[in-house]
Protein backbone atom coordinates (compact mmCIF):
# COMPACT_ATOMS: atom_id res chain seq x y z
CA UNK A 1 0.00 0.00 0.00
CA UNK A 2 2.93 2.15 0.93
CA UNK A 3 4.06 1.83 -2.78
CA UNK A 4 0.93 3.13 -4.41
CA UNK A 5 0.85 6.08 -1.94
CA UNK A 6 4.66 6.88 -2.66
CA UNK A 7 4.02 6.72 -6.19
CA UNK A 8 1.04 9.07 -6.06
CA UNK A 9 2.39 11.70 -3.99
CA UNK A 10 5.63 12.04 -5.99
CA UNK A 11 3.51 12.69 -8.99
CA UNK A 12 2.60 15.62 -7.33
CA UNK A 13 5.94 17.23 -6.77
CA UNK A 14 7.43 19.94 -9.31
CA UNK A 15 10.00 18.88 -12.03
CA UNK A 16 9.73 14.90 -10.56
CA UNK A 17 5.79 14.96 -11.71
CA UNK A 18 4.57 11.72 -13.79
CA UNK A 19 8.08 11.40 -15.25
CA UNK A 20 9.61 10.80 -12.04
CA UNK A 21 6.90 8.66 -11.07
CA UNK A 22 6.82 5.84 -13.02
CA UNK A 23 10.37 4.78 -12.54
CA UNK A 24 9.57 4.72 -9.10
CA UNK A 25 6.79 2.98 -9.09
CA UNK A 26 8.41 0.78 -10.98
CA UNK A 27 11.18 -0.21 -8.75
CA UNK A 28 9.19 -0.06 -5.88
CA UNK A 29 7.31 -3.11 -8.11
CA UNK A 30 4.78 -2.21 -9.41
CA UNK A 31 3.43 -2.42 -13.31
CA UNK A 32 4.19 0.07 -15.49
CA UNK A 33 0.52 0.22 -15.86
CA UNK A 34 -0.34 0.32 -12.30
CA UNK A 35 2.80 3.22 -12.06
CA UNK A 36 1.26 5.22 -15.18
CA UNK A 37 -2.68 5.40 -13.43
CA UNK A 38 -0.75 6.94 -10.15
CA UNK A 39 1.43 8.79 -12.09
CA UNK A 40 -1.17 10.54 -13.86
CA UNK A 41 -4.04 11.00 -11.36
CA UNK A 42 -1.05 12.45 -8.89
CA UNK A 43 0.16 14.90 -11.38
CA UNK A 44 -3.88 15.69 -12.30
CA UNK A 45 -4.58 16.29 -8.72
CA UNK A 46 -1.54 18.65 -8.51
CA UNK A 47 -2.51 20.69 -11.82
CA UNK A 48 -6.01 20.61 -10.74
CA UNK A 49 -4.85 22.40 -7.07
CA UNK A 50 -2.58 24.83 -8.93
CA UNK A 51 -5.49 26.02 -11.61
CA UNK A 52 -7.13 26.32 -8.37
CA UNK A 53 -5.42 28.29 -6.19
CA UNK A 54 -2.58 30.20 -7.66
CA UNK A 55 -5.14 33.25 -8.18
CA UNK A 56 -6.71 33.47 -4.96
CA UNK A 57 -3.33 32.76 -3.32
CA UNK A 58 -1.40 35.20 -5.27
CA UNK A 59 -4.42 37.88 -4.18
CA UNK A 60 -4.41 37.48 -1.04
CA UNK A 61 -0.97 37.68 -0.81
CA UNK A 62 -0.93 40.71 -2.59
CA UNK A 63 -3.75 42.09 -0.30
CA UNK A 64 -1.83 41.48 3.24
CA UNK A 65 1.84 41.99 2.47
CA UNK A 66 3.23 45.22 0.61
CA UNK A 67 6.48 42.91 -0.49
CA UNK A 68 4.14 40.23 -2.57
CA UNK A 69 2.27 43.41 -4.15
CA UNK A 70 5.34 44.96 -5.44
CA UNK A 71 6.60 41.30 -6.41
CA UNK A 72 3.50 40.31 -8.36
CA UNK A 73 3.40 43.48 -9.96
CA UNK A 74 6.95 43.65 -11.09
CA UNK A 75 6.34 40.13 -12.15
CA UNK A 76 3.18 40.33 -14.37
CA UNK A 77 4.25 43.73 -15.94
CA UNK A 78 7.93 42.54 -16.39
CA UNK A 79 6.51 39.29 -17.71
CA UNK A 80 4.11 40.40 -19.70
CA UNK A 81 5.95 43.58 -21.44
CA UNK A 82 8.93 41.52 -22.20
CA UNK A 83 6.82 38.30 -23.87
CA UNK A 84 3.41 39.64 -23.88
CA UNK A 85 3.18 39.37 -27.84
CA UNK A 86 4.70 35.66 -27.59
CA UNK A 87 1.60 34.94 -24.80
CA UNK A 88 -0.45 35.77 -27.44
CA UNK A 89 0.56 33.33 -29.77
CA UNK A 90 1.45 30.38 -26.82
CA UNK A 91 -1.39 28.07 -27.93
CA UNK A 92 -2.74 25.00 -26.39
CA UNK A 93 -0.35 23.38 -28.60
CA UNK A 94 2.30 24.69 -27.38
CA UNK A 95 1.56 23.64 -23.99
CA UNK A 96 0.51 20.51 -25.31
CA UNK A 97 3.80 19.94 -26.39
CA UNK A 98 5.40 21.79 -23.83
CA UNK A 99 4.64 19.18 -20.97
CA UNK A 100 4.66 16.01 -23.50
CA UNK A 101 8.40 16.64 -24.17
CA UNK A 102 9.91 14.70 -20.92
CA UNK A 103 11.97 16.79 -20.09
CA UNK A 104 13.02 18.32 -16.64
CA UNK A 105 11.00 21.53 -15.98
CA UNK A 106 8.64 21.24 -18.75
CA UNK A 107 5.85 19.48 -16.82
CA UNK A 108 2.28 20.58 -15.65
CA UNK A 109 4.08 23.17 -12.81
CA UNK A 110 5.54 24.90 -15.24
CA UNK A 111 3.02 25.28 -17.63
CA UNK A 112 0.44 25.71 -14.80
CA UNK A 113 2.74 28.77 -14.15
CA UNK A 114 2.72 30.19 -17.76
CA UNK A 115 -1.03 30.30 -17.55
CA UNK A 116 -1.23 32.02 -14.60
CA UNK A 117 1.42 34.50 -14.97
CA UNK A 118 0.43 35.36 -18.73
CA UNK A 119 -3.14 35.12 -17.73
CA UNK A 120 -4.39 32.90 -20.07
CA UNK A 121 -7.88 31.14 -20.49
CA UNK A 122 -8.18 28.12 -18.07
CA UNK A 123 -10.53 25.86 -19.77
CA UNK A 124 -8.47 24.83 -23.05
CA UNK A 125 -5.00 25.01 -21.36
CA UNK A 126 -6.33 22.72 -18.83
CA UNK A 127 -7.11 19.87 -21.40
CA UNK A 128 -3.86 20.51 -23.59
CA UNK A 129 -1.73 20.38 -20.23
CA UNK A 130 -3.90 17.26 -19.52
CA UNK A 131 -2.88 16.03 -22.71
CA UNK A 132 0.77 16.67 -22.38
CA UNK A 133 0.47 14.74 -18.96
CA UNK A 134 -0.73 11.79 -20.67
CA UNK A 135 1.73 11.71 -23.36
CA UNK A 136 4.30 11.65 -20.85
CA UNK A 137 3.26 9.33 -19.06
CA UNK A 138 2.91 6.99 -22.74
CA UNK A 139 6.41 8.13 -23.50
CA UNK A 140 8.30 7.25 -19.99
CA UNK A 141 5.64 4.32 -19.42
CA UNK A 142 6.90 3.20 -23.04
CA UNK A 143 10.72 3.26 -22.91
CA UNK A 144 10.11 1.52 -19.26
CA UNK A 145 8.55 -1.11 -20.44
CA UNK A 146 11.01 -1.54 -23.63
CA UNK A 147 13.97 -1.33 -21.27
CA UNK A 148 12.29 -4.32 -18.83
CA UNK A 149 11.65 -6.69 -22.06
CA UNK A 150 15.32 -6.04 -22.81
CA UNK A 151 16.61 -7.46 -19.20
Amino acid sequence: MHDLIWTFLVSMLPIIEIRGAIPLGVSLGLSVELSFILGFLGNMLALSILFAYLEPVSIWLRQNFDFFERFFSWLFERTRSRYGASAETVSELFLFFFVAIPLPGTGAWSAALIVFVFGLPKKHTFISITLGIFMAGVLIASAIAGVSTIF
